[in-house]
């Protein structure tokens, strides 16, 4: 883990004890979780890039207009570069769009994100499962798949049977 992934306030103490120490987090799940740690921590930066503002109704959370996040989003795209393809960004360009001049936080914008990668994360998400399934029928197969080729002999049987 690179230190400054782990120095970002964004890392729950339970999940950087995870990543760093859990023998269970490997594989997978680790590249899963480093990659949204990842992109969150790239969010947050181009986020500031917008220079966020406390809204004169709120004092614990900042927002930005949507059109200065999406020049910011534009502008910066090296924090991006490693974590959305070109289709990802063009769906987070145009939903930031679509908000025109509304105020956006930091959560809205994660929101917007996540909606732009949703197709990925399906993707991964359904391959997982079937990578489960797979794993687990062989680990497990039905009575039919254990006893399905063997033929059993009338001679082996105890005669009650026959």
């Amino acid at each position: 883990l690179t230190p400054h992934i782990l120095g970002s306030p964004y890392l729950t103490k339970k999940l950087k004890e995870e990543l760093e120490t859990e023998p269970s987090t490997k594989g997978a799940r680790k590249t899963s979780l480093m990659m949204a740690t990842k992109l969150a921590f790239a969010a947050r930066c181009v986020f500031q890039k917008a220079k966020p503002m406390f809204p004169d109704e709120h004092w614990h959370f900042q927002v930005v207009s949507a059109s200065d996040l999406l020049h910011s989003a534009q502008t910066n795209k090296e924090y991006f570069k490693s974590h959305l393809n070109k289709k990802e960004k063009s769906v987070l360009f145009k939903l930031l769009a679509e908000e025109d001049n509304a105020n956006l936080s930091f959560s809205n914008f994660c929101v917007m994100l996540q909606k732009s990668i949703t197709s990925r994360v399906e993707k991964r998400r359904q391959t997982t499962h079937m990578r489960r399934s797979m794993l687990t029928n062989m680990m497990e197969p039905s009575l039919r798949e254990l006893y399905n080729d063997i033929e059993i002999d009338d001679d082996v049987l105890p005669e009650d049977t026959q």
